[in-house]
């Protein structure tokens, strides 16, 4: 995801004319962070995504839906559902991945109370033997 929303912000830079020492000053951060940040080196760029977007008039979705989409498009791929680049599709595949923690969550949980059911019955089976 660093590497996307690097590639991101540097497309952003270069629209404007911008060199990365430009982009620095103004986001108030040192030009090797800023390198680090477009070559996806590091995820630093979190903390500075609202002077990003406040600089170049964006919003945040902007920057980062790139990865959402390329995320969506692989699980949705997996699960054999064509996918398309609109936001129809988009909110229904982030239901269907909603769903799916949901139940996966849901059978962990369930395996995690079965789990405690048996070793509360080997605990009390054992301190039955014992005495």
């Amino acid at each position: 995801m660093d590497h996307i929303i690097g590639q991101r912000i540097k497309t952003l830079r270069l629209s404007k004319g911008l060199s990365q020492t430009d982009l620095a000053d103004a986001l108030h951060i040192s030009q090797p962070t800023l390198q680090r940040i477009e070559q996806g080196e590091s995820s630093v760029w979190a903390k500075y995504l609202n002077d990003i977007c406040t600089y170049f008039e964006v919003r945040p979705e902007e920057i980062v839906t790139a990865q959402e989409q390329n995320v969506q498009l692989n699980y949705d791929n997996a699960s054999g559902v064509s996918a398309h680049n609109n936001s129809g599709v988009t909110a229904h595949i982030y239901h269907n991945v909603s769903d799916k923690l949901i139940q996966q969550y849901e059978l962990r949980i369930a395996e995690k109370d079965q789990l405690i059911a048996d070793l509360k019955a080997r605990i009390e089976k054992l301190e039955g033997g014992s005495i």
